[in-house]
Protein backbone atom coordinates (compact mmCIF):
# COMPACT_ATOMS: atom_id res chain seq x y z
CA UNK A 1 0.00 0.00 0.00
CA UNK A 2 1.07 3.51 -0.50
CA UNK A 3 -0.42 7.01 0.42
CA UNK A 4 -2.00 8.66 -2.79
CA UNK A 5 -0.85 12.32 -3.65
CA UNK A 6 -4.34 13.56 -4.59
CA UNK A 7 -5.74 17.42 -3.90
CA UNK A 8 -8.19 16.81 -1.11
CA UNK A 9 -7.87 16.70 2.61
CA UNK A 10 -9.62 13.54 4.21
CA UNK A 11 -7.24 14.12 7.71
CA UNK A 12 -6.75 17.13 9.95
CA UNK A 13 -2.86 16.46 10.35
CA UNK A 14 0.08 14.64 8.77
CA UNK A 15 -0.12 12.01 12.04
CA UNK A 16 -3.43 10.95 12.09
CA UNK A 17 -3.07 10.39 8.35
CA UNK A 18 -0.01 8.09 8.95
CA UNK A 19 -1.20 6.33 12.02
CA UNK A 20 -4.70 6.10 9.95
CA UNK A 21 -2.47 4.10 7.12
CA UNK A 22 -0.39 2.09 9.63
CA UNK A 23 -3.48 0.47 10.89
CA UNK A 24 -4.99 -0.25 7.50
CA UNK A 25 -2.17 -2.28 6.64
CA UNK A 26 -1.70 -3.89 9.85
CA UNK A 27 -5.27 -4.99 9.81
CA UNK A 28 -4.74 -6.23 6.37
CA UNK A 29 -1.89 -7.97 7.17
CA UNK A 30 -3.74 -10.01 10.30
CA UNK A 31 -6.68 -10.82 7.72
CA UNK A 32 -4.06 -12.17 5.25
CA UNK A 33 -2.73 -14.80 8.34
CA UNK A 34 1.06 -12.60 8.54
CA UNK A 35 1.58 -13.30 12.15
CA UNK A 36 4.84 -11.30 12.43
CA UNK A 37 5.11 -7.94 9.88
CA UNK A 38 8.27 -5.35 9.86
CA UNK A 39 7.04 -1.61 9.74
CA UNK A 40 9.03 1.21 9.38
CA UNK A 41 8.14 4.46 9.26
CA UNK A 42 9.58 7.78 9.21
CA UNK A 43 7.04 9.20 12.09
CA UNK A 44 8.62 8.56 15.28
CA UNK A 45 5.39 9.82 17.24
CA UNK A 46 3.35 7.58 14.74
CA UNK A 47 5.50 4.14 15.78
CA UNK A 48 5.08 5.23 19.49
CA UNK A 49 1.35 5.28 19.03
CA UNK A 50 1.12 2.03 17.34
CA UNK A 51 3.03 0.56 19.86
CA UNK A 52 1.26 1.94 22.82
CA UNK A 53 4.07 3.93 23.96
CA UNK A 54 2.14 7.40 23.50
CA UNK A 55 -1.29 8.41 23.50
CA UNK A 56 -2.56 11.52 21.90
CA UNK A 57 -6.12 12.73 23.84
CA UNK A 58 -8.91 13.09 21.63
CA UNK A 59 -8.78 17.20 21.83
CA UNK A 60 -5.67 17.27 20.88
CA UNK A 61 -4.07 19.50 17.42
CA UNK A 62 -1.62 16.78 16.43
Amino acid sequence: MQAEGQGHLRYGSALVAEVDAIRDVLSACQQGGFARVMMESDSLMAIQMVNGERLVDAGSTV
